[in-house]
């Protein structure tokens, strides 16, 4: 298997063209390369471009943010030759996408991370509050608070796929890292709805203590354990078996807890609580292995969002009545830098790189923090008078899913020599391919593109 460092070539100037049906690909022989730059002609809805490998492999460079439909690979014969074909993808800041929710007119802003140029506006339920996008960046999930449901949203077309009926006033939405669940906290049910991404049911419900109120919801990153804060004045965090759907502990943390994030390793939780808007907010650390308190840090006042960068060196806290941001060292669990913002910090969210922080503002704007310097370095205007909530990016390749296998992984080919790849591929990334064993054989790529 070749690593994505055998990829790391200038991609050549040679265009594998594009046609709009795949009765009638054109197919590229190159000799010498393979490397390619897919032609930006026409952009049709559904674009196929097709080619000969003569080497081990082949990359493309994407014209355009799309969704990867179909990879099919076979020799010069027609037969499916190939046992093995691994794919990676290396994805660019300028391909981000930027889900946000406006709470008071019931939409989800899609904005560039790079340009915060805005997509669309998609209209959803009443009051969406917690957004969440699958894995494979296929689908975003947006909780409707007044609503009582959940929209579903296709990032392929921007536009509501499905509807779904949860409880009573659904806060936030967590995803598990197989994407195959959504779980839901419903404020005033006191329950966490768990819907089957594959149909888009509810098919359990979990019953909290009564009055909980649960707030934010995070999922441990091997998918086995639920933590849901509870914002009641005891403060208390519920921990769910994903197996079982059960609840099998409870930690209590500080005074109406709202929001909660995992490090990448999955050892520690980091709970934010807002102390009914008294200072000083504060923030609960976790062990998971243990569910015991092991640190409670002081930040700003009302502390809601927070978010941990891949790296889990540093965790970023929104303080809504300070209207800055606090940076904690993990290692020490101390806050190491106070980022102002001109509003009032309502989540954040961090870049798959790690680069940037997304601090969403219930001024209809996000705020733009480098995590190099911990400066603002650019404003994203949403809609006006749009009460911005929830914020949430498009995965990077690293977050990539192709069924159960992650890139760079291997994956079996059926009997057509083809593979499935539901994968969001923004403009500019690199998407390619390493043959186990190599030979000559022919390729298909089909996409659809999208804005």
């Amino acid at each position: 298997m070749a690593d994505t460092a055998d990829w790391a070539l200038p991609i050549s100037t040679v265009a594998v063209q594009v046609s709009s049906t795949p009765a009638a690909p054109v197919v590229i022989n190159s000799s010498s390369s393979n490397n390619y730059t897919i032609a930006d002609s026409v952009a049709p809805a559904d674009a196929f471009a097709s080619g000969v490998m003569h080497q081990d492999g082949i990359a493309f460079t994407m014209p355009r943010n799309g969704m990867v439909k179909r990879l099919c690979i076979n020799n010069a014969t027609g037969a499916t030759a190939l046992v093995r074909a691994g794919l990676f993808a290396t994805i660019p800041l300028s391909g981000l996408l930027l889900y946000i929710a406006n709470s008071n007119l019931g939409t989800v802003s899609v904005m560039r991370a790079s340009t915060g140029a805005k997509v669309v506006d998609v209209t959803v339920g009443a009051s969406p509050r917690g957004v969440a996008i699958t894995p494979n960046g296929a689908y975003v999930y947006v909780a409707n608070y007044s609503a009582n449901t959940v929209s579903v949203i296709s990032t392929a077309t921007n536009t509501v796929v499905a509807t779904i009926t949860v409880g009573t006033n659904p806060r936030e939405v967590a995803i598990t890292p197989d994407g195959a669940y959504v779980y839901v906290t419903n404020y005033n049910s006191s329950t966490v709805s768990v819907i089957a991404t594959a149909t888009n049911t509810v098919t359990a419900t979990v019953a909290l203590p009564a009055n909980s109120n649960p707030y934010c919801v995070a999922i441990t990153p091997d998918g086995a354990y639920v933590y849901v804060v509870n914002q009641t004045a005891g403060g208390t965090v519920s921990v769910i078996a994903t197996a079982t759907n059960t609840i099998t502990a409870t930690i209590t943390v500080g005074p109406y807890p709202q929001g909660i994030a995992i490090t990448q390793d999955g050892a520690h939780a980091y709970v934010t609580n807002t102390n009914a808007g008294n200072p000083p907010g504060t923030v609960t650390v976790i062990a998971t292995a243990t569910n015991t308190v092991t640190a409670t840090i002081t930040v700003g006042t009302t502390p809601k969002g927070v978010d941990i960068t891949p790296d889990s060196a540093h965790a970023y806290v929104g303080n809504y009545n300070s209207s800055t941001v606090s940076v904690i060292a993990t290692a020490t669990n101390t806050v190491t830098a106070t980022i102002t913002v001109v509003g009032n910090p309502t989540d954040v969210t961090v870049s798959p790189d790690g680069a940037y922080v997304y601090v969403s503002l219930l001024n209809a704007t996000v705020a733009v923090i480098a995590t190099a310097t911990n400066t603002v370095t650019a404003t994203i205007n949403t809609t006006a008078n749009g009460g911005t909530w929830g914020v949430a990016t498009t995965p990077s390749a690293a977050d990539l899913v192709l069924g159960p296998l992650q890139l760079n992984e291997q994956l079996s080919l059926n009997n057509s020599g083809e593979f499935l790849v539901p994968v969001y591929v923004p403009i500019g990334s690199q998407l390619g391919v390493s043959l186990n064993p190599p030979g000559l054989s022919y390729w298909q790529l089909a996409y659809t593109t999208m804005p």
